[in-house]
């Protein structure tokens, strides 16, 4: 039996076939197969959504781009493949180099989700379990509604973007163990639309981080609290996975 109650990679196999005669007298034993490893992926919970409205203007800027049009987020080198009419020629005329514009809908924010994996903010391993969970709920649901998503870690040993498949997210959250972790994480500027950072406690340094986006929120796990605020950061509490949920699904998204 696949231990499926906790997320990890785990041994399986081989299989084990015992068949008996009649009234038991004889028996045989086959070993089929061999030791195959499986994933066990975070359990999801349903997240109604991102909030929207306002997104952070191009990169390094600070006003907020209301609903409706597109907004320039950055610029890459071209590839073979890509669409022409996307070429930012001003750029490419100044560097020699062909630049593609990479344009976002504003009704269609950025999530980035920075997941705290430092041992020092968990009183015990399991409220780790249910921080992982949240951050696998909010960035599945993100990507089901077509938003860019970048997951990281406060140790820096993750950092994964993704715009359509969350299969690779959620491999690297079951993968994840507590660290000992000494420095700050960065959100890179881009992803600065909404910040959402889950941990066990409430991190001084990744509040901050969290101040950074056009909207930022703190998600802890720890005895239940009613919702508050940290600056301009909202700050949610919840003992569990599910409570977090709800409280995002009621005063987060809409």
């Amino acid at each position: 039996m696949i231990p499926t109650e906790r997320r990890g990679v785990f041994d399986v196999g081989p299989l084990t076939l015992r068949r008996k005669g009649l009234a038991g007298l004889a028996q045989a034993r086959t070993v089929l197969g061999e030791v195959v490893q499986v994933r066990v992926v975070p359990r999801v919970l349903p997240v109604r959504g991102l909030p929207s409205g306002a997104r952070r203007g191009q990169v390094g800027a600070d006003e907020r781009v209301e609903r409706g049009g597109t907004d320039l987020v950055g610029l890459r080198e071209y590839v073979p493949g890509d669409d022409l009419r996307r070429l930012h020629w001003a750029t490419s005329a100044r560097t020699g180099t062909l630049m593609i514009r990479e344009d976002a809908d504003p009704a269609r924010p950025h999530l980035a989700v920075l997941l705290d994996d430092s041992s020092s903010s968990y009183a015990e391993e399991q409220r780790f379990e249910e921080a992982v969970e949240v951050a696998a709920s909010l960035i599945t649901s993100a990507l089901e509604q077509g938003h860019p998503v970048r997951l990281l870690t406060s140790s820096g040993g993750t950092d994964i973007e993704e715009t359509q498949d969350s299969a690779p997210i959620l491999a690297a959250l079951a993968d994840l163990e507590l660290r000992d972790v000494d420095g700050r994480p960065t959100v890179p500027v881009r992803d600065l639309d909404v910040v959402a950072v889950v941990s066990g406690t409430t991190v001084p340094a990744l509040v901050l981080e969290a101040g950074r986006a056009a909207f930022g929120t703190v998600l802890v796990v720890d005895e239940q609290r009613p919702v508050g605020a940290a600056g301009s950061v909202l700050v949610i509490s919840g003992a569990r996975a599910e409570d977090l949920v709800d409280s995002w699904n009621a005063v987060v998204a809409r």
